[in-house]
């Protein structure tokens, strides 16, 4: 199995996607967030998002989760995308509205 297949098959059981209160506040300006695993860059996250939901990404925000006590490193990073005005990605197209 190449490294793409493998990027692709644990980015669709690792991604989760925030829906909290600012979550849903950034998506009537275009802006999504998602949950992801930690090994993941902005250029292999770009590659694969525009793939996964045929969108063109402007911009990527990574973080990493603060740290519980029982882990010594984070285990996921938080991610806020930004796409074009005109266009949305369908996971989210019933909440923007």
């Amino acid at each position: 199995m190449n490294t793409k297949k493998k990027f692709l098959k644990r980015f669709s059981i690792k991604k989760i996607s925030i829906l909290t209160d600012k979550a849903t506040i950034l998506l009537t300006i275009n802006k999504y967030s998602f949950i992801i695993d930690k090994l993941f860059n902005k250029l292999i996250l770009k590659k694969i998002l525009e793939q996964a939901f045929n969108i063109n990404i402007q911009k990527i925000n990574t973080m990493r989760l603060i740290k519980k006590k029982t882990y010594k490193n984070t285990l996921y990073k938080k991610i806020i995308i930004t796409i074009k005005k005109n266009e949305n990605i369908n996971l989210f197209s019933k909440l923007k509205k």
